[in-house]
C-alpha cells in the first residue's frame, strides 16, 4: 500500500497562545508514523511503530527510545531501551517487562504486568482485574516509591445517558481522585476529574459534528481551587482520513 495520512490534530493552548500539531500516518500495513510539531520549537517528537517494535525520538531533549515486543504462549515479553540526551554510556540498561494472565474464569479475568528498569534499578508490578466486563480494579506498586506511591483504582461502567463510567483512585502520594465520564448524545463525550488533595478540577469536552463524520472538536480545562488564577485551557480539532 502507498503511505497515507490517517489523522491531523491541532491543539491550541489558550494560556500560552501556542499551537501543537499531531500528524499520524500509515507508511505500510505494519508501520505507522506519528509526528508532533510545536509552534515555538518545530518538530518535537517523532515515532515509528511496527507490529512488534517502536522507536521514538524527542528532538528538544535528544531522548531516544527503542522498544521490541515478543509474543509467546501465555505471555508477552517487552524490552525498552531509553537513551536520555543521546548519552550512549547508559547502554545497555533496558526496561524489561512481562505481561501475562493469571486469572481466567467466568466473570473474572486479569492482566498482570511485571517490570524491572535496569537503568533506574526500579522494579514494579501492576494488575488489572475485570469483573463481568463491567467493573475494573487496578493496583500498582514499585520499589522506588513503595507504599507511598502505591495506587489502587476502581472503575464501574454504567453505559447510561447520564453516566458512562465512574472511577475512584487512591494513593498515599496523590490522595483520592474521582472521575466521571458521560456520553449523553452518542457524539458528545464529557470527562470530569477531581483531585481532592490538591483541590484541582479537570474537564474535557469532545464533540463529533454529525455533518462532519471525520471531525472531532474539543475543549480541555484545568483549575486549581487554591488560588484565583485563570484555568489552564486549550481547544483542539482532529480530522481523520
Amino acid at each position: 500500500m502507498s503511505p497515507r495520512v490517517k489523522s491531523v490534530k491541532g491543539q491550541f493552548d489558550l494560556n500560552a497562545e501556542k499551537l501543537t500539531t499531531t500528524v499520524e500516518a500509515k507508511i505500510t500495513d505494519e508501520c505507522k508514523l506519528k509526528a508532533i510539531h510545536k509552534q515555538d520549537g518545530g518538530l518535537a517528537i517523532a515515532e515509528l511503530e511496527g507490529s512488534n517494535w517502536k522507536a521514538s525520538y524527542n528532538l528538544p531533549k535528544k531522548d531516544l527510545a527503542l522498544k521490541v515486543v515478543r509474543k509467546h504462549k501465555g505471555y508477552d515479553f517487552k524490552v525498552t531501551q531509553v537513551i536520555p540526551g543521546l548519552e550512549w554510556s547508559v547502554f545497555p540498561s533496558p526496561l524489561l517487562e512481562v505481561e501475562t494472565q493469571l486469572v481466567k474464569r467466568d466473570g473474572l479475568t486479569d492482566e498482570v504486568d511485571v517490570k524491572y528498569d535496569m537503568r533506574t534499578r526500579v522494579a514494579g508490578v501492576r494488575q488489572k482485574l475485570k469483573f463481568e466486563d463491567k467493573h475494573e480494579c487496578v493496583w500498582a506498586v514499585d520499589s522506588a516509591e513503595k507504599l507511598e506511591g502505591a495506587s489502587c483504582s476502581w472503575k464501574t461502567k454504567m453505559n447510561k445517558s447520564s453516566v458512562k463510567s465512574l472511577t475512584a483512585k487512591y494513593s498515599k502520594k496523590t490522595g483520592p481522585i474521582l472521575k466521571y465520564d458521560v456520553d449523553p448524545t452518542g457524539n458528545t463525550a464529557v470527562e470530569l476529574e477531581a483531585h481532592l488533595n490538591s483541590r484541582t478540577l479537570k474537564g474535557e469536552l469532545k464533540y463529533k459534528p454529525e455533518e462532519l463524520n471525520n471531525a472531532e472538536i474539543g475543549l480541555a480545562l484545568a483549575k486549581s481551587l487554591k488560588d484565583d488564577k485563570k484555568p489552564n485551557a486549550s481547544v483542539f480539532i482532529k480530522w481523520s482520513f
